[in-house]
Formats: C-alpha cells, sequence, structure tokens
C-alpha cells in the first residue's frame, strides 16, 4: 500500500507543493506529503473521511525521512480518531479490534492495508473541508498554514478530537 493523494488536491495546492513531491532546492513550498499530512490532521479534527478514492495517486510507499520519528504518533493519532468517529466507550475492547484492524508492527509505516486507506481517507476528507473553508487555493505556505490551523480550530471548538 501507498499514501495517496488525488489529482484535484495537488492541482488545487500546486501553488505551495514542490515538484515531484519532494523539497529539492524549493524552500518557499512543502513537499507532498506535508499537504497530505495537514490535511489529515483537519480530517482527524472533523471525524470525517472521503470513502470516493476513484481520484487518488500513489505518493509514496513509507514515511519521507522528516516524518520517520512521527510514524508512531501518527500511527496513534489514527487509531485514536477512529474510536472516537466509531462511538466506542473507553472501556470497551473494541479499541484492540480496531489496534489489529489499521496497524501492523511488521511494517515499516506500523499501517496495515486498511490502515494506509484510512488514513489516506481522512486527509482526502481534510482537503475537501480545507477547499470549503477556504476562498481561493492557497499561494504561500503561510496562507496554508492559517487556514488549516483556523479550520482544525473550528472543529475542534466542537470538541470532535
Amino acid at each position: 500500500m501507498r499514501f495517496r493523494l488525488s489529482k484535484e488536491i495537488k492541482k488545487y495546492f500546486n501553488k505551495i507543493m514542490a515538484e515531484g513531491g519532494y523539497l529539492g532546492s524549493d524552500k518557499n513550498k512543502f513537499m507532498q506529503f506535508d499537504i497530505y499530512y495537514n490535511c489529515a490532521l483537519i480530517g482527524f479534527s472533523s471525524l470525517k473521511i472521503s470513502e470516493d478514492a476513484s481520484d487518488l495517486e500513489d505518493m509514496m510507499p513509507t514515511y519521507p525521512k522528516e516524518y520517520k520519528n512521527s510514524k508512531p504518533y501518527i500511527a496513534g493519532l489514527l487509531i485514536a480518531t477512529e474510536f472516537k468517529r466509531q462511538g466506542f466507550d473507553v472501556t470497551s475492547r473494541d479499541l484492540e479490534k480496531l489496534m489489529l484492524k489499521y496497524l501492523d508492527n511488521e511494517k515499516e509505516t506500523y499501517l496495515s492495508n486498511d490502515g494506509y486507506d484510512l488514513l489516506n481517507a481522512y486527509s482526502l476528507a481534510g482537503a475537501q473541508i480545507y477547499r470549503e473553508n477556504s476562498a481561493d487555493a492557497p499561494r504561500t505556505k503561510e496562507d496554508f498554514l492559517l487556514t488549516v490551523n483556523q479550520t482544525i480550530k473550528k472543529y475542534g471548538e466542537n470538541d470532535n478530537v
């Protein structure tokens, strides 16, 4: 499995996304995974997923080096968010079932195939929510991060995550 981002979202964020998805020499742009991860954070905060995978394109099979140390945290956020989205009680044994379904300790990312699919679904939903909360596509990294922050706060006020 791979992390996946939609063609439409890549086009929408093209002004702030580095060519080929990796930074290279352009420090004024984000790599694809930065966009992907921030959109996933919006998806987490809203407790929303998108199951429309028709437009998704593969990005990479594992985390870029800048995110290698974050993989257990991202896996934990995924499980905690899904647990809450599904409305499980904290005393429920369903946490173990979710962990077994979405995590795989043998994989470099700690994600099972279902875990990749779920994280992709949160990221896609977050990108769609971003677009709904922004008048235009971001022109700078700062514009993007400001809208991400405002959108997460908006959903955080609803005590979702």
